[in-house]
């Protein structure tokens, strides 16, 4: 799709995905102003602004979006019970203003521009997934994706649902316990305890993980793991004073990293969520212990943010099981600082 106004065509994605780079091109159509700075702005959140000097240019809003998103998150989970906050899409407004400088009578002018206003669907599911393929009243998941349990560790799912909206019919999705005999919502009864393949009771290092469906992926790794600590020196300053030179370290930098690894097989059937784990921007530790129940408020407790550095898995159509492992780096640097 396209919007255009005098000297300027943006071209843009209507339906796109949080996980991967949404853009939109600036394209300028015979004018030769010095520069031009683009305002965005997304619903109500804040003003950004990038300077634009080619004559065709992309600006990825990934991250604006992505923002966007977990400030929903948020603000729902204060006002929705547990099985009703999640929506696999959401309709967002982009703002766009041109400022261009311009030459009048040998003078350099700021002149605005405005493009108008753009419509997103913006989608957790990403946009390798067909969304026609997406099937109503299932999980959602891959079709045919095995559904392991891990004994003991909290572990929800996501399954389609028509929701009603004011007057509008949309495909939506409920949280259900992944372990739960039966949940009947919205005239549709589910039975997740019954779609389970296999149990395994273990324990171990449990990741949780935003997969290609907009979904949950989970697998447990073995509690016996690699930590490794890597740091750097940020340099030196040297303080003149009398006469006489002091050398100062301004401390250092370092990163924590854990290379986990499963002693229990992927089997055929679960490959397909467990590969998302290694491209997926949304990656969780548990933290919390390992018990025999979990009650709704708790599946979103004691989860530690961490990112994927590293991995292997060799995939092969013929294997029936895969080993896998994997390299996460925790969020929070370790650092030391200057000493005077």
């Amino acid at each position: 799709m396209e919007v255009t106004n005098d000297g300027f065509k943006v071209v843009y994605e209507r339906y796109t995905s949080i996980h991967y780079p949404c853009t939109f091109i600036f394209n300028r159509r015979g004018t030769r102003e010095d520069a031009d700075v683009i305002s965005i702005k997304v619903d109500h959140d804040d003003v950004i602004e990038v300077t634009i000097k080619e004559d065709s240019t992309s600006i990825d809003l990934r991250l604006l979006l992505q923002k966007l998103m977990m400030k929903m998150y948020k603000s729902i989970d204060n006002q929705v019970p547990f099985k009703y906050y999640y929506d696999p899409f959401t309709y967002s407004l982009i703002d766009i203003d041109v400022y261009s400088m311009v030459h009048e009578r040998g003078k350099r002018k700021k002149v605005k521009k405005k493009i108008g206003n753009i419509g997103i669907e913006l989608s957790l599911v990403d946009s390798t997934v067909e969304h026609s393929k997406i099937e109503l009243y299932k999980r959602l998941a891959p079709k045919g994706a095995g559904k392991p349990y891990f004994v003991g560790y909290p572990q929800i799912d996501v399954y389609t649902s028509d929701i009603e909206n004011q007057g509008f019919d949309f495909v939506g999705g409920i949280n259900v316990i992944r372990t739960a005999w039966s949940v009947t919502e919205f005239d549709q009864t589910f039975y997740p305890r019954g779609e389970i393949t296999r149990e395994i009771d273990e324990c171990g290092v449990f990741l949780k993980w935003r997969t290609s469906y907009g979904a949950w992926g989970y697998w447990l790794f073995s509690g016996t793991y690699e930590e490794e600590i890597r740091t750097k020196s940020r340099g030196v300053w040297d303080f003149h004073k009398g006469g006489e030179i002091t050398r100062k370290h301004l401390g250092l930098i370092g990163e924590k990293s854990w290379k986990l690894s499963s002693h229990v097989p992927v089997m055929r059937d679960e490959i397909e969520e467990v590969k998302d784990l290694y491209t997926s921007n949304e990656v969780y530790l548990f933290r919390g212990e390992k018990k025999e129940r979990y009650y709704e408020n708790e599946f979103f407790k004691n989860w530690e943010r961490v990112e994927v550095v590293g991995g292997n898995v060799k995939f092969n159509d013929s294997s029936e099981t895969y080993d896998v492992s994997v390299t996460i780096a925790f969020n929070g640097m370790i650092t030391r600082a200057m000493v005077y």
